[in-house]
Order: C-alpha cells, then sequence, then structure tokens
C-alpha cells in the first residue's frame, strides 16, 4: 500500500466520491473504484480503517459528553422552569424522562389547553402552568348509552 492508498482510504471515509478521489491523485475514476470493490486492492484495509477511524469518533464524542454532561443537565432543568415556553417545557420534560427512564415505545402529545404539571415525587407538586389554560367541557355522553 502507497501513500496514494493511504490518501484514497482518507478521502473516501471523508465522504468524497470516486470522481473526486480519482481527480485529486490523478488516477482514473474506474482505477478507484476498483480499488474499493469486494475483491480490491483496498477492500479490507479500507474497512479496517473505517471500523478504527469510527471507534476514534466514538470515544471522542463520549470524551465530550462526559466533559459537559453537568453543564447540559443543568442547562435542560432550566429549562423546567414555569416562565420557559410550554413547548419546550414539554421537550425538556420528555428529554430528562427518556434519559432516565429510556425512550417510551409511543409518544406523548400535549394540547396546551390544559396546565403542564411537573410532579416532584418528594414536594408534590413542583409547578404548574397556567399559560394557556382553559377549563374543559364535560365530556359529552355517547350515543346509545343509558343514563
Amino acid at each position: 500500500m502507497n501513500k496514494n492508498h493511504t490518501l484514497a482510504m482518507e478521502m473516501k471515509y471523508e465522504g468524497k466520491k470516486y470522481h473526486e478521489i480519482a481527480r485529486e491523485l490523478k488516477f482514473n475514476e474506474t482505477t478507484v473504484k476498483r480499488w474499493f470493490t469486494s475483491d480490491g486492492l483496498l477492500f479490507d484495509k479500507y474497512e479496517k480503517y473505517r471500523q478504527e477511524m469510527d471507534s476514534i469518533i466514538k470515544e471522542e464524542g463520549a470524551e465530550i459528553r462526559r466533559r459537559n454532561i453537568r453543564n447540559a443537565s443543568a442547562a435542560l432543568v432550566n429549562l423546567l422552569s414555569p416562565d420557559t415556553d410550554e413547548a419546550i417545557r414539554l421537550r425538556a420534560i420528555n428529554s430528562v424522562l427518556d434519559r432516565e427512564l429510556g425512550k417510551p415505545k409511543e409518544s406523548i402529545e400535549h394540547d396546551f389547553k390544559s396546565p403542564l404539571v411537573i410532579l416532584d415525587n418528594e414536594n408534590g407538586i413542583k409547578s404548574a402552568s397556567t399559560k394557556n389554560q382553559r377549563r374543559s367541557d364535560p365530556p359529552s355522553s355517547q350515543a346509545g348509552d343509558v343514563s
């Protein structure tokens, strides 16, 4: 494997198209494509390179998350304030719950017509929103119901 092969693998990993790699390295596009076919010169080497790079990027991402988790958590908790727009609060609540309990199998929608209440197991109601609060009409009787 030579320098051009290494550069071709790097460029392919960066998302460049075969014709761009070929033009930059001054090779025929068909030659470059052939390097990466299942029986090509770079197929196995590229797969190994791709896995190594994916692993490095994943580790770097995990490190960035570890360094910033406290700030992100604090910002998310700040969005739970009663002064925050209800749509944003609902997304923040869902985000906190998803991180703590895992994503639910079905989503929960809020119509913003009734108050949004955040409960605290230790202290009861932590905050209740009155924005756009409207009393619901009583449910209507279903046809055929016997009173």
